[in-house]
């Protein structure tokens, strides 16, 4: 072996040997049997209830299925750790670390599914749930910081006020271009008709079956009930869609066909849309939405009912 390979060996070898020794924690358990890994050894406060927490977090099955991965949004969770659901939870865990640490906690799936169906009232039977009998659930934590509860809020309420007027600025931006300040309501949504219905008029408690597609101003689609393959059917009055909808389809027909424009008052505000399955956003906070609406079809519940 020439001495640039051997060379080449070594450095593969220290390589190799640095990466496991980075990756190699220290296992921990606590008086209650929780036990968790400990990768890190910060210095500090653990954080108490009622603080806020910023993590970075991925949890698993005992398989290594992901079912949530934080680090898919464009930033850490921040909640308040207002209180522990059970012993040895995530929660629980974090407890344990200080700002800097990062750990795996192994989280018994038996008692998640305790919290999250039996004391929810959930009739599920566990089997048909990601918390396997016996298994335990394997949370990837990165505590990144801690805060008080005054010290996050104020944080958190200036951050909203510059996204919201962030988002403000793009839809102003679109009316100008576009020329949409005529087809403002008193309300605050813009409303273009393309195409006038002679249907039936929208009402309350009625059946409304659209087709419709959602973007934002810059183009993208962020939804539609194309993928549906049939048109998308709601009641009106009920709360089952977002508020900008309630408000302008009272004033619709069958066979009308629309451009709605809303500001994020009027869509999915501060909270944002997020994906169920994963948590990732949909939608992301104070975004403006346009949406090309045809209402297909109007009907009495009842009439539903009784197909």
């Amino acid at each position: 072996m020439s001495k640039s390979s051997l060379s080449r060996l070594f450095l593969y070898a220290f390589c190799i040997s640095l990466l496991f020794s980075c990756t190699k924690g220290k296992e921990m358990t606590t008086n209650a049997g929780f036990r968790y890994i400990l990768y890190t050894d910060a210095k500090g406060p653990n954080p108490a209830l009622d603080d806020f927490v910023t993590i970075e977090m991925v949890y698993k099955t005992a398989g290594d299925s992901v079912l949530f991965d934080s680090r898919k949004n464009s930033k850490p969770l921040r909640f308040a750790l207002e209180k522990i659901p059970f012993e040895g939870s995530y929660e629980d865990g974090l407890t344990f670390l200080c700002a800097g640490d990062s750990a795996t906690f192994y989280v018994p799936a038996d008692s998640m599914f305790r919290y999250y169906f039996i004391k929810q009232g959930k009739n599920v039977p566990q089997e048909q749930t990601e918390f396997k009998k016996g298994t335990f659930l394997k949370f990837d934590i990165k505590l990144i910081r801690i805060q008080s509860r005054l010290e996050a809020e104020q944080e958190i309420a200036l951050e909203q006020s510059k996204r919201e007027k962030a988002g403000d600025q793009i839809l102003e931006k679109y009316i100008s271009e576009h020329h949409l300040e005529s087809y403002r309501d008193t309300a605050g949504y813009y409303l273009i008709y393309t195409q006038r219905g002679n249907g039936n008029q929208v009402d309350s408690g009625l059946v409304i079956s659209v087709n419709y597609s959602g973007k934002f101003l810059d183009g993208r689609t962020f939804d539609s009930n194309a993928k549906l393959g049939q048109p998308y059917r709601f009641v009106l009055g009920a709360r089952q869609v977002i508020p900008g909808w309630e408000k302008v389809f009272g004033k619709l027909r069958e066979g009308d066909k629309i451009n709605l424009l809303l500001p994020a008052r009027l869509a999915y505000g501060g909270e944002g849309f997020r994906d169920p399955r994963d948590g990732t956003f949909i939608v992301p906070t104070y975004a403006p939405l346009l949406f090309e609406i045809e209402v297909v079809k109007i009907e009495k519940i009842h009439s539903i009912a009784g197909k």
